[in-house]
């Protein structure tokens, strides 16, 4: 009888498997895939974290706008025409429903001399003969990771009185 572990030609040393290398470097190979796989799908739930907070600081922005625009502008005391209109907002806020979210806003105005002399910053001074509109600069700072983080919002806004007020000041003129 033929002892099995004796070599039976070629066709025995083809079937003989993986040696012990063999299966240590697929495995390391294997590891390596699996930890690059899971670390960069880390990386994208971070990434997605920070994208919807982003979005989230954006709506809040815009109700902020749509808070200045209805309540936020007044006509300044003494002025000639309803084109002297001042801000009239607190100097923060806080965001409903994003703990953390601080906003500040402000106009900026275009300095004459600035336009002149070539301004660093051509947003506002692009806004030097644009007395109908008001630029705003929204400042929002919030919470991402443990982090603060900070943007610049700018936003163009019509220059004129709210609508109530409008409505309000019509009434007043035009008694019935």
């Amino acid at each position: 009888m033929a002892d099995p572990t004796q070599s039976q030609g070629p066709a025995a040393a083809s079937q003989q498997g993986f040696t012990l290398v063999e299966m240590l470097a697929a495995l390391a190979i294997l590891v390596l895939a699996v930890t690059t796989l899971l670390s960069s799908l880390g990386d994208s739930v971070a990434l997605r974290r920070s994208t919807d907070a982003r979005l989230q600081v954006a709506q809040a922005v815009d109700d902020l706008v749509v808070r200045v625009r209805e309540t936020g502008i007044r006509r300044r005391a003494g002025a000639d025409s309803d084109l002297d209109l001042e801000l009239s907002v607190p100097e923060s806020f806080e965001a409903a429903g994003f703990p953390g979210l601080t906003m500040s806003v402000r106009e900026d105005k275009p300095d004459p001399k600035a336009a002149k002399a070539g301004a660093k910053d051509a947003a506002v001074q692009g806004f030097a003969d644009r007395p109908d509109v008001m630029l705003l600069r929204i400042e929002a700072t919030w919470l991402d990771e443990g982090e603060a983080v900070s943007e610049t919002f700018w936003r163009v806004v019509p220059r004129q009185l709210p609508l109530a007020a409008r409505i309000q000041r019509f009434r007043e003129e035009n008694p019935r």
